[in-house]
Order: C-alpha cells, then structure tokens, then sequence
C-alpha cells in the first residue's frame, strides 16, 4: 500500500508544513498495512517539526491519509 496524499488535522496554523514533509518521507514507500504507517506516525511528526527548525511538536492532532 502506498500513500497518494496527506493532510494534516487540527495541528494548528503551519500544519499543511507538516504534513507537506511527512508526505516527503513517505513517497515511494510501500506499507504492507495502514497499520505500518501509524505505528511511526508520531515520529514522522515530530522529525517533520525538527526538519523544520521548529521548537515544538503540536500536542494536538495528527495526519489523515489517502492511500493510493
């Protein structure tokens, strides 16, 4: 299963950022379940905000997926 699309949901005024980044790291991988890719959601986030230069992590929210 690959991923086509990510949003990110209630993650506050930057968020399309992060989900613009997590969908960078992402490309091109197959997961064998949705599953797979939910169990490192967290820190996909949280690199994706240490990628950015940011000094912190929403404690909020988190991605909607469209698989492909």
């Amino acid at each position: 299963m690959k991923i086509f699309n990510i949003e990110a949901i209630d993650m506050g005024n930057n968020q399309s950022e992060i989900a613009n980044k997590v969908l960078e790291y992402v490309d091109g991988v197959s997961y064998s379940s949705k599953d797979d890719f939910y169990s490192q959601e967290g820190a996909l986030i949280t690199q994706a905000c240490y990628d950015l230069g940011w000094d912190s992590v929403p404690q909020s929210g988190g991605l909607e997926v469209e698989w492909g």
